[in-house]
């Protein structure tokens, strides 16, 4: 059966536009919170094989939408890598866009290479940053209302320009230290962004794999391919960028505590009609406390599907959806 056949099976009679493409009343609106679509904003371009619902946000490639709707029936179109990048760039278009709202920001005080000072360059090493790492990232260091922080840029997309930052503690001195909090941010939307989405975009066999994370250390100890929530939860933006993104499968591996956060975040990947994964996390550990992080998850890695999900949701072996 045709792609197209077997859409048209699940979703009804298409109404075709001058454009080429066929409409339909979009099935992942409800799930995103939304009323049902009755009104066919769901565009699906089986010659270019991408499907965009201009009201809800969903989107990515027609082979997701398929498995999405539970068709193993129908043949799936096959994508080079040049196919899918083409597509990305249609999909990421209006993301581009939404993110040029986003003011740009300067670092807080002066700073420096991390690699530079002995300091930084230690606390990074010991947990398996190389310089390369660190170049890659962007990373800084420098003294913010006297307390020594490295800084995690986070970049508008196709462009060099900081539109926000993530200010870690690195040296814990005396006890009054010690109390002043681990992060410092700029006041912003972090929950529009996706720490790493510039990096791992670049990557060699990209869209194959992106893991998703908590923060910036996780992410770069990840072999490159991540990106961090900066936070347990994630945002209906934040899931939108990472769909519209088209990766081919996302790996999801939260730290040990967010368990709850973590299965809410692969119910709506799926439902997305997203190839997902889980890796569980040991209680107190996250990716960057674990050697050879990226080994490690694809040993541990699970599928997830609907009937997973159901299963452990049924079992109560994870908490209520928020």
């Amino acid at each position: 059966m045709s792609p197209e056949s077997a859409v048209s099976s699940r979703l009804g009679t298409p109404v075709n536009t001058i454009t080429g493409e066929k409409r339909y009343n979009c099935p992942f609106c409800i799930t995103s919170g939304n009323d049902a679509d009755t009104k066919q904003h769901l565009y699906v371009n089986f010659d270019k094989g991408v499907y965009f619902c201009f009201r809800c946000g969903s989107g990515g490639v027609v082979n997701a939408l398929l498995r999405a709707l539970h068709l193993p029936e129908a043949h799936e179109i096959p994508h080079t890598r040049d196919d899918v990048e083409a597509l990305i760039r249609q999909l990421t278009v209006s993301l581009v866009v939404t993110s040029s709202e986003v003011p740009k920001l300067e670092l807080p005080c002066p700073v420096a290479p991390v690699w530079s000072i002995p300091e930084s360059r230690k606390y990074l090493s010991d947990r398996g940053l190389t310089e390369d790492d660190c170049t890659t990232y962007g990373l800084v260091c420098g003294s913010h209302n006297g307390v020594e922080r490295i800084f995690f840029p986070v970049y508008r997309p196709n462009s060099h320009e900081m539109i926000y930052w993530v200010g870690r503690k690195y040296l814990w001195g005396d006890e009054q230290n010690k109390k002043i909090p681990k992060y410092s941010n700029p006041p912003g939307v972090k929950k529009h962004l996706l720490y790493g989405l510039d990096v791992a975009t670049e990557q060699p066999g990209y869209p194959d794999r992106v893991f998703i994370v908590e923060g910036p250390l996780s992410a770069i100890r990840t072999d490159r391919k991540a990106v961090a929530l900066l936070g347990k939860q994630c945002s209906e933006y934040q899931l939108e960028l990472l769909v519209q993104n088209a990766f081919f499968e996302y790996v999801v591996c939260l730290d040990g505590d967010a368990a709850p956060e973590a299965f809410d975040l692969c119910e709506r990947l799926v439902l997305r009609g997203c190839n997902v994964s889980y890796v569980p996390m040991p209680d107190g550990e996250d990716p960057a406390s674990i050697p050879d992080f990226y080994e490690y998850a694809m040993q541990a890695k699970t599928p997830m599907t609907l009937d997973v999900l159901c299963d452990f949701r049924l079992g109560g072996l994870y908490g209520h959806r928020r």
